[in-house]
């Protein structure tokens, strides 16, 4: 495990933003099943469903389509029955606060499959913003990976900011890929702030990712890094 762990290759996307941040991740919530907008893509996807608790976890990667930055990415799982009436759904925020054309992300939602469910469906909606990313004087390092005492894959994470202002809400997501270059876990922490968030000129934050789960064939680790300007 350990020659595999140091044999992994990163690859790190740091996106700075320059705007007061948009609305924060959100805890699941039940909504009516709204049509996906359009904005994003599923590039893959993987579902767990853990026996006996009925939960199912979907890991997905999903890519910003249009040419707009956006903001308040949400997904959201349908379950239906055989006749195909919805009898339950949730609804999460990704962490990402803000999500470039072109940029790819990584989501997780997780939900309890209703008794007589048949079939699900995964959409994803989003607002446009005027956010728009600093894509230098930003330095992110990282430390050696580890399994800790419990079983979960650690990867410690510096950022420095080199800009001449402070930035804030400073976050670090990361997201674990086998030989195939498919996704099989993400860092399922909610807040995924560095210590300390708001870092001035020449400070660094830090900041340790945890995989609690799921990276047996890991083969690649992508580290995102994103940012705002007071």
């Amino acid at each position: 495990m350990r020659r595999a762990i140091q044999g992994l290759l990163f690859c790190l996307v740091a996106s700075l933003l320059v705007a007061a941040p948009a609305e924060l991740a959100a805890a699941s919530q039940r909504y009516d099943c709204n049509p996906a907008d359009g904005s994003f893509t599923t590039l893959d996807k993987r579902v767990y469903r853990h026996q006996p608790s009925g939960s199912m976890g979907v890991y997905a990667d999903i890519k910003n389509k249009t040419r707009t930055w956006r903001t308040q990415v949400r997904g959201q799982v349908c379950f239906y029955d055989k006749r195909g009436r919805v009898i339950d759904n949730g609804l999460v925020y990704a962490d990402q606060l803000a999500v470039a054309p072109g940029q790819k992300i990584s989501f997780y939602i997780s939900e309890h499959a209703p008794a007589g469910w048949h079939h699900y469906t995964l959409r994803f909606v989003s607002k446009k913003t005027r956010l728009r990313a600093v894509t230098s004087k930003v330095d992110v390092t990282t430390g050696e990976i580890a399994v800790d005492p419990y079983g979960s894959l650690e990867v410690p994470v510096s950022v420095r900011n080199d800009n001449s202002f402070p930035i804030e809400h400073v976050a670090v997501s990361v997201s674990l890929y086998d030989a195939d270059d498919r996704l099989i876990s993400i860092d399922t922490t909610s807040y995924n702030y560095t210590d300390p968030s708001t870092l001035a000129p020449g400070a660094t934050g830090t900041y340790t990712a945890a995989a609690f789960a799921n990276f047996e064939g890991l083969r690649r680790v992508r580290l995102s890094v994103e940012a705002f300007r007071p």
